[in-house]
């Protein structure tokens, strides 16, 4: 009798094959990029060859829009060429063009012309006001989503600009395609510079020939003339002379190394990118014989199809590189003529890919983080409200009352641990005013001095002049708590912490140190320390929620989060760089203000006012939290009415409009929303008063508030105090 063997995969095996399954996604992931990138090196490649075969100024722009609109999913392709007071289209093409706009004619637009002086633009259409007129007239099908324009400057002087359009893409798909787009425009300007000094030669040959000829008929005068032969002639061998020099330039100049090796492997040339470059990887220069870098055989790191793929290498020194590269032979037909490389440096775009997926990260926490909280503030508002009508309760006995103070003083708790992951996904409420960072700092500098040990020295530096911004001073106050206290943990055995204020300005074009930074004024503050410092493996998670560097039961991993969440809640931007055994700095922007010193307010915290018998309509889907906001009410000396929808808040207020004097409303609501009820009552009671309460204050600004006219809004979870003074507040008479 036969046996069947057991087949059951063992656990190590799944989750090898899950390791597996894995690495494939991510290589067949790594691959799409490369693939991504050869093929834009292909299309480089392909239009440089049609633009070197063809002789006119026409045939070359021809081919350039043709070859860009085809291969890149480009709709339309233009060139127009720049007069004095004109511009003509001098060449166009695209898949829904009705009609060629070419030989037509247009005004000098002088500001678009500044524009891109010096430059390449990209533009956003919605957003846009430079879209040419005639373009929605002579393009069938959707308007252009964005379009890039690359000015052709010839002898220093732009003669003329590409203009390429989208229709499905966006701005950032032609910032993507820039890069090469900006590639295959200095291969035009420097083919049409060719063109012109072929055709400057060429003039000048048959200006010698006839010439020449007549010189046969009359000697005396050729004998006169042979001298301005010879100097057109040395025009000539420098025009040429001057061409080769050019093209040297440009090899010199190209930001990749490029080197070539003969047959035997020999560098024969190489521009300085690739001297340094060879230097590094493989220790050889221009004459030596190079057979491998970093352990790969030189001739192993050539391309070829399908896929064109470079090859990275790593470099580990100091600190740690990656570069790429990739070879072809000059002649295919023949790979004794020897072969080409190319090698770049990519360790930053690297970087910049990484940051770029962490952050992705981070906001789809957040996300999740704002749409759980309206549920838990609406729990919290009945455990702390609850709490707080008891503690008010003058029957309790001491041992009850301080179990009911547990309870709020938990509440309380857990509503900051949800304004900390509000402020993380940039959802919570601010109160924003204008003050100056100095003295704010210098008197949180006295405070936090208290919790420092004498082995830790704290010092600011700042530059002259105010530092002014427009924030709200706790959750600033939160920022620099947050990041003192984790600069002391990281300094156990003493140390210095230094905060550092300054201006910077950044102007258009300008190189930022952060890629948020937009032109205008900002204020930096620096907060570094001597400490252990973190692991470049750990800075791109550094801000997620309850990740932390610290021991277990030593941190929450909620405070660089919430920082994270506070400064871009301000329009800021914030960067982190560390070294390991050297110390940490925090480098934060802000947006620079100027201080309106008419403005000042005193506030004082009072006893919670109370009513005169008004009427109240309560409007809260959330049982709990709707019979609290009615036994508050009623304990204040409050009526109230209570609506568990919109829609029966409208019945209520109709038959009740003269009694009631105030609606409190939920925003986030089944069915109807409270910015949708504030609205609807407006409109046929212009004068209703409306507070507005959200746990979840994701999408609310200041139009929407207005449009609904709500007078105020509150956060939940609510407190009696805050309820009874926007309640007093908000009152008729």
């Amino acid at each position: 009798m036969l046996r069947t063997k057991n087949w059951n995969m063992s656990d190590e095996l799944r989750v090898e094959l899950a390791r597996l399954r894995k690495e494939i996604a991510s290589l067949r992931e790594e691959n799409e990029l490369l693939t991504d990138k050869a093929e834009d090196i292909y299309l480089l490649g392909g239009v440089s060859e049609k633009i070197e075969e063809e002789r006119t100024f026409g045939g070359v722009i021809s081919v350039t829009i043709e070859s860009v609109s085809s291969l890149k999913d480009i709709g339309y392709g233009s060139y127009l060429s720049i007069g004095e007071s004109t511009m003509e289209v001098v060449d166009d093409y695209g898949l829904g063009l009705k009609e060629s706009l070419k030989g037509m004619r247009f005004p000098i637009d002088e500001q678009m012309i500044s524009n891109i002086e010096g430059r390449h633009l990209v533009v956003d259409i919605e957003r846009d006001d430079m879209i040419p007129d005639y373009m929605p007239d002579v393009i069938d099908g959707d308007r252009p989503g964005a379009y890039i324009i690359l000015p052709v400057s010839i002898s220093k002087e732009i003669k003329g600009m590409f203009m390429f359009a989208i229709y499905d893409g966006k701005r950032e798909y032609l910032d993507n395609l820039r890069p090469l787009l900006e590639r295959i425009t200095g291969i035009v300007r420097n083919r049409l510079e060719n063109i012109e000094l072929i055709e400057k030669v060429s003039e000048i040959n048959r200006t010698l020939e006839h010439r020449v000829s007549k010189r046969t008929e009359k000697l005396v005068e050729a004998n006169a003339q042979l001298g301005m032969e010879i100097k057109d002639r040395k025009r000539a061998q420098d025009a040429l002379k001057t061409l080769a020099s050019k093209l040297e330039s440009i090899i010199e100049q190209v930001p990749e190394g490029i080197f070539l090796l003969d047959k035997d492997g020999r560098i024969e040339v190489t521009n300085p990118v690739a001297s340094v470059l060879l230097r590094i990887l493989a220790d050889v220069g221009t004459g030596d014989i190079i057979k491998d870098i970093k352990g790969l055989p030189i001739y192993d790191l050539i391309i070829s199809p399908p896929d064109y793929r470079r090859h990275e290498i790593s470099f580990q020194g100091e600190t740690d590189r990656l570069f790429e590269i990739g070879g072809n032979y000059i002649n295919m037909n023949d790979p004794s003529d020897g072969t080409v490389y190319v090698i770049r440096e990519i360790t930053r775009d690297r970087m910049v890919e990484e940051k770029i997926q962490s952050q992705g990260r981070i906001a789809a926490i957040g996300q999740l983080a704002a749409g759980i909280a309206h549920d838990f503030n609406n729990i919290l508002t009945g455990i702390i409200g609850y709490s707080e009508l008891l503690a008010m309760d003058e029957s309790l006995n001491e041992k009850q009352l301080k179990k009911v103070s547990s309870i709020l003083q938990n509440g309380q708790r857990g509503a900051m641990l949800i304004k900390q992951i509000l402020d993380f996904s940039r959802r919570s409420l601010s109160s924003m005013t204008t003050f100056d960072m100095e003295p704010f700092i210098k008197e949180f500098i006295k405070f936090i001095e208290r919790t420092l040990p004498e082995n830790i020295e704290i010092r600011l530096d700042h530059d002259e002049g105010d530092h002014f911004v427009e924030a709200d001073p706790t959750k600033v106050q939160q920022v620099l708590a947050n990041l003192t206290l984790n600069a002391r943990d990281s300094m156990p055995d003493g140390g210095e912490m230094t905060i550092r204020l300054s201006h910077i300005e950044v102007n258009e074009g300008d190189r930022v140190p952060h890629p948020d930074l937009v032109p205008g004024e900002w204020v930096e503050l620096d907060i570094s320390d001597t400490g252990v410092g973190i692991e470049q493996s750990m800075i791109q998670h550094i801000f997620e929620p309850f990740f932390t560097t610290k021991e277990q039961g030593k941190g929450t991993g909620l405070g660089l989060s919430q920082v994270y969440g506070i400064v871009k809640q301000h329009n800021g931007a914030i960067n982190v760089s560390s070294t390991p055994g050297k110390g940490t700095e925090f480098t934060i922007y802000l947006p620079a203000a100027h201080f309106d010193r008419a403005q000042a307010a005193d506030r004082s915290i009072g006893t919670a006012p109370e009513g005169k018998g008004e009427t109240i309509l309560v409007v809260e889907d959330d049982n709990e939290v709707r019979g609290l906001i009615g036994m508050t009410l009623v304990q204040l000396g409050y009526k109230f009415l209570a609506a568990p929808s919109g829609e029966d808040a409208i019945r209520m207020f109709n038959d009740n409009d003269e009694r009631v004097k105030l609606i409190i409303t939920d925003i986030v609501m089944p069915g109807m929303s409270g910015f949708e009820l504030g609205k609807r009552l407006r409109e046929k009671y212009p004068n209703v008063r409306i507070i507005a309460m959200s746990g979840y204050p994701l999408g609310i600004d200041n139009d929407r508030i207005a449009e609904a006219g709500i007078s105020e809004m509150l956060a939940k979870p609510i407190n009696i105090t805050d309820l009874a003074e926007a309640v007093k507040r908000n009152l008729p008479g």
